[in-house]
């Protein structure tokens, strides 16, 4: 996935010197066995690319993955690696769930950069404990109580993503304060999390559930689908389109927990990566709307007074251009506007 989103995935096999410099931001993955326990030179290699990324801050990154376990060569990449030889299953399950946890870290990384442009912390600065803590991902478990699945897949999601996950969790029975304004606290923490729809069988039947997923599409956040349909949706609800969609049995829920967290982090780590990509155009160019997924007709609510401006108003979105018989759509409905991919839009402002 790293690889398809346009970012340089480079192999070592050799003891190179990295550029820390090269890119925006690097995190090193180093995966460590008894063969570098047993070569000093490796382990004075992998040691010198852990202090180098930790005198950086959040710019770098070294992520020790512990393969077989080495107690004594280096005391302090066995207390910060992930614990390969610990993880209970089979390869294929350890490799997803090492696949989830460096999805998570590298979009913190992504989240920290995205705050340097938007002023909320110094270019460059390294990050306390606390500033750290800031960038976990948070999961907004958005269901229904109207039904027999929807409190139940929530509530073992929820339970789930405590034991086996570093991700945080939202889910209103717990998380809102008693006295505070229900809907106030919601929209908050849709603004600040990858919103995770269930989608069972009276979900769209829920005027709170779909205004969830209208304000999550309106708020651009991360957001995924999960079809837990027993038997049918009366009437689903337009907005759930144009977001990746993954299915799950109610009934053996707990089998696909982490598949359903691969997928959400995989969309959370690509939005993440088109706002720090566009980050710099967003504030050269404040009367163009960026926008990480397909513009949909819900995207023209973004638009607000630019609409009625008279002039034409550009919409950029990620290279996939989008289907001929949408554009026509869009042309109907909206000829003053002009959905670019981004790589359209930046050859012609070049």
């Amino acid at each position: 996935m790293i690889g398809s989103g346009g970012l340089s995935v480079v192999y070592r096999t050799s003891l190179e010197k990295i550029n820390w410099d090269e890119a925006g931001g690097t995190a090193a993955v180093v995966l460590m066995d008894k063969c570098m326990r047993d070569d000093p030179e490796w382990l004075e290699y992998a040691e010198r690319i852990m202090r180098q990324a930790e005198s950086t801050g959040l710019l770098t990154r070294c992520f020790p993955v512990m393969l077989q376990p080495m107690e004594h060569p280096v005391p302090d990449m066995v207390q910060q690696a992930l614990l390969w030889h610990r993880w209970p299953g089979e390869t294929e399950d350890r490799k997803q769930r090492l696949a989830c946890d460096l999805l998570h870290e590298f979009s913190r990384m992504l989240r920290h950069r995205i705050s340097e442009f938007s002023g909320q912390s110094n270019p460059g600065s390294k990050p306390t404990p606390k500033d750290y803590l800031a960038t976990r991902i948070k999961v907004f478990l958005s269901h229904t109580k109207h039904d027999q699945d929807g409190e139940a897949l929530a509530l073992g999601m929820r339970s789930w993503l405590s034991q086996h996950s570093h991700l945080s969790s939202f889910f209103d029975m717990f998380d809102i304060p008693p006295g505070m304004p229900f809907w106030d606290v919601l929209l908050e923490e849709i603004d600040s999390s990858a919103v995770m729809v269930l989608h069972t069988d009276s979900y769209s039947s829920r005027d709170g559930c779909r205004r969830e997923v209208i304000e999550a599409k309106r708020r651009r956040v991360p957001m995924i689908v999960v079809n837990c349909l027993r038997d049918r949706d009366p009437h689903s609800i337009p907005y759930m389109g144009n977001t990746p969609v993954i299915r799950m049995s109610p009934g053996r829920a707990e089998d696909r927990f982490r598949a359903l967290i691969q997928c959400l982090l995989e969309e959370v780590f690509r939005t993440y990566l088109w706002r720090y990509r566009i980050g710099k155009y967003c504030v050269s160019h404040p009367d163009v709307l960026f926008l990480s997924r397909t513009p949909e007709l819900l995207s023209l609510a973004s638009l607000g007074a630019a609409m009625n401006s008279g002039g034409d108003t550009e919409i950029v979105y990620p290279n996939a251009p989008m289907s001929v018989d949408e554009r026509h759509l869009f042309a109907e409905i909206a000829p003053q506007v002009r959905p670019l991919t981004l790589n359209a839009w930046l050859e012609k402002t070049s």
